[in-house]
């Protein structure tokens, strides 16, 4: 069986266009201010194209592929957990969020990583404001979308290097 072409280079491309997206269209273009939970999702599409970049540019064999792969899985079911949130507290009155609180950078500087990133998860009244959509899907449910379609590759790659593997080295 010969290896699908290039899903890690598709991967690398999602998340390099995805980001590109964010900060120039959307925040220097539009203006928009990214949520706490915006920068998450950021950070998250980063390290999947450092994975996608190594696992691309590297032509590992089938146990590596299988190691980058396990990687992009974790990866991707960590942003689809963040934009699920997104999209959750989206979905829920306003009322119902409390306030904007402070903004990531700022929060990262006082209560440090951890912190910062649990206040991020809980939510606030900006987080669940919808700023922008397209064919009337707001920003976390298209990154949500995203997050799924990486998943798949990866998936679609590790089964395709469990097979090559299982084909090299019989049982």
């Amino acid at each position: 069986m010969s290896r699908i072409p290039n899903l890690h280079l598709v991967g690398l491309v999602i998340c390099v266009a995805a980001l590109a997206f964010g900060y120039l269209y959307l925040e220097r273009t539009l203006g928009l201010e990214p949520c706490p939970l915006c920068i998450l999702d950021r950070f998250v599409f980063i390290a999947l194209a450092v994975i996608f970049a190594l696992a691309y540019f590297q032509r590992p064999g089938a146990r590596d592929r299988i190691g980058y792969d396990i990687g992009a899985l974790v990866m991707s079911l960590g942003g689809t957990a963040i934009a699920g949130r997104h999209v959750y507290l989206q979905n829920h009155p306003p009322d119902t969020l409390g306030d904007c609180g402070a903004g990531f950078w700022h929060m990262l500087d006082q209560i440090g990583l951890e912190g910062a990133v649990a206040s991020a998860l809980q939510g606030g009244g900006d987080c669940g404001t919808i700023q922008w959509t397209f064919l009337g899907l707001s920003i976390p449910a298209l990154t949500l979308g995203l997050f799924v379609v990486l998943f798949l590759l990866s998936l679609v790659d590790m089964i395709d290097a469990i097979r090559k593997r299982h084909l090299e080295y019989p049982t």
